[in-house]
């Protein structure tokens, strides 16, 4: 989705395999990236029914080309928030 002043974008991705890891490669091409986005994690601290969920935040600094990748968890859910620069 995208955010009502149009500066952010916000992606979530959900892995639904719960033996492999998946990695996600996002270029936007009409989007400029900021310095970073920022990159929420929650993983399943087993696989286990009601399990916990363990929380991570990263830092993702897009390459060259303006596009990011990160790799999710087997039955990770991955929220990014990507800011668009031209419109601050």
């Amino acid at each position: 989705s995208i955010s009502k002043d149009k500066k952010r974008i916000f992606i979530t991705a959900i892995n639904r395999n719960a033996n492999e890891e998946k990695t996600l490669h996002l270029s936007l091409k009409n989007f400029v990236n900021s310095s970073e986005s920022v990159l929420h994690s929650l993983i399943p601290a087993s696989l286990n029914k009601g399990a916990a969920f363990i929380e991570k935040k990263e830092k993702i600094t897009p390459s060259k080309d303006k596009s990011i990748s990160f790799v999710i968890p087997p039955c990770g859910i991955a929220g990014i928030t990507i800011q668009d620069d031209m419109n601050d």
